[in-house]
């Protein structure tokens, strides 16, 4: 257990230095995409304000001018144009000699030309600065395209108090407050007007982040996946080895219980047989050299176990496959066990369908299956007598034959159920011998069951009984 400790903590270790660089991995494309939106926002900005700046003084509507020509109508006329932002400004042209005033050696500049220029001045500074819409977000969207931003974008111009002043792009109608909105100064504030801010919202950022570090992601996850595998796999490994270390240690306990107890049976029935009191005493001897015979076949049923057992798991067992039927198999397992088992008294109840199909079966080996079910069903039984009962029947497609063994035993509880056919398994477990066997006899039981193309199951209930159901084929033949 102190490799799976050490291994636990070591698996700790790799995914919280893998979450910590997926992490860093994020947190360096957030701060990629800050720096390009803040550097994007601020060429936007400069555009947008000399753009504006442009507009605003454009020297064709507010200059002055002087021609040579003489005016068509005196020396002064008044004109109104219309600024960028819609408002009216009245100019004023004057037309005057530019000889005749060369010659008086002075210059002419009307005051009612500086009077009607600072007045429009006043009025322009009063207003917020002028704002082409339409240019500002094309000036912005060249921005955003030319530093690899994406292109879903919503972009507002907001004053003092987040009062949004135009929609540049979008239809944004309120200030989103998170990591995705960004801001920069587009117009200073003066004595006449307010300062105003370009506010850019984009909703696609937490997706334009994942999409760069997905091949960060996939890695993550594939290195996750990979070492999560390997863990599970090396502790269930662990586990398993220690499991059946301790079922290998079990089963040589118990084999040298098993074994140990006939050998001292036959050698205490040998030294009294040669004992001359006993010698001259028939009836002694044959009950002595009965006890020999039966902890003779006692033992060769042990050996038995264990070599069917090794040549199932090398693979190298053959079936002799016949014609067969299951309650024939089933009457003389039932004969067998109970003359083995004559002090248990056992009771057997049959129950055979009409027109039995015929099974193809090793007639041998398939006998000792139903045995083996037969004697685990009285070793594990309180009951007096122990009563086991059968029935066999079709299966619904009509492709198998059941068989279901029950018993009134004292049953298997779910933790163990699973396991009852594994090898080595016992329900006593450890080194306690209330219940004899090496646990080998249901291993060999699904073992025969599998090279028969069958199948079996196991249902249980605790202190009520327990019921193996197997089911055979019925059109494998002897050639098959």
């Amino acid at each position: 257990m102190i490799q799976a400790v050490f291994m636990s903590l070591a698996l700790i270790g790799i995914l919280a230095l893998q979450t910590y660089w997926f992490l860093a991995a994020i947190e360096l494309k957030e701060e990629e995409f800050d720096r390009a939106v803040a550097t994007s926002l601020s060429f936007a900005t400069a555009e947008i304000r000399k753009n504006a700046v442009e507009e605003l003084f454009d020297p064709l509507a507010v200059s002055p001018t002087v021609s040579a020509e003489p005016a068509p109508s005196g020396n002064t006329t008044f004109k109104k144009d219309t600024l960028p932002d819609g408002s009216v400004f009245e100019s004023i042209s004057t037309y005057s000699n530019i000889d005749s005033l060369s010659r008086n050696g002075k210059e002419f500049w009307p005051t009612d030309i500086f009077g009607s220029l600072f007045g429009h001045m006043g009025h322009m500074l009063t207003k917020r600065s002028v704002l082409n819409a339409v240019k500002a977000d094309s000036i912005l969207q060249t921005a955003i395209r030319l530093y690899g931003l994406p292109a879903r974008y919503e972009a507002i111009v907001v004053g003092p108090g987040f009062q949004i002043n135009d929609t540049l792009h979008g239809e944004l109608k309120t200030l989103p407050l998170n990591h995705s909105t960004y801001e920069a100064l587009l117009f200073e504030g003066s004595l006449f007007s307010s300062p105003q801010f370009l506010v850019v919202h984009f909703p696609g950022k937490k997706q334009v982040i994942l999409t760069q570090t997905l091949p960060f992601v996939v890695m993550f996850l594939v290195l996750c996946v990979v070492i999560l595998y390997i863990y599970i796999s090396t502790l269930r490994r662990l586990l398993r080895q220690k499991k059946l270390s301790q079922m290998k240690t079990d089963f040589i306990n118990n084999m040298t219980h098993e074994f140990k107890t006939p050998i001292a049976s036959i050698s205490l029935a040998a030294d009294s047989i040669v004992n001359e009191k006993i010698i001259n005493q028939p009836d002694i001897i044959r009950q002595y050299s009965r006890i020999i015979k039966e902890e003779n076949h006692r033992m060769n049923r042990h050996i038995e176990s264990v070599l069917q057992s090794a040549v199932l798991e090398a693979g190298k067992l053959e079936l002799r496959r016949e014609k067969l039927l299951l309650s024939e198999l089933i009457e003389f397992a039932s004969d067998r066990v109970s003359f083995h088992l004559q002090e248990k008294q056992i009771r057997f109840e049959h129950s055979v369908p009409e027109n039995e199909p015929y099974v193809y079966a090793d007639y041998t080996h398939f006998t000792n299956v139903i045995s083996n079910i037969f004697e685990n069903a009285v070793k594990y039984n309180n009951a007096e007598p122990p009563l086991i009962r059968t029935s066999l029947k079709l299966t619904e497609d009509g492709n198998y034959i059941e068989l279901r063994i029950t018993d009134n035993g004292i049953g298997i509880s779910r933790e163990k159920l699973p396991f009852i056919f594994d090898k080595f398994m016992r329900v006593s477990g450890g080194d306690i011998h209330n219940t004899k066997g090496f646990g080998l006899g249901l291993f060999y039981v699904r073992s025969i069951v599998e090279l028969h193309k069958g199948n079996i199951k196991a249902e249980s209930t605790v202190n009520k009984g327990t019921t193996i159901i197997i089911q055979l084929p019925l059109k494998l033949n002897e050639h098959e």
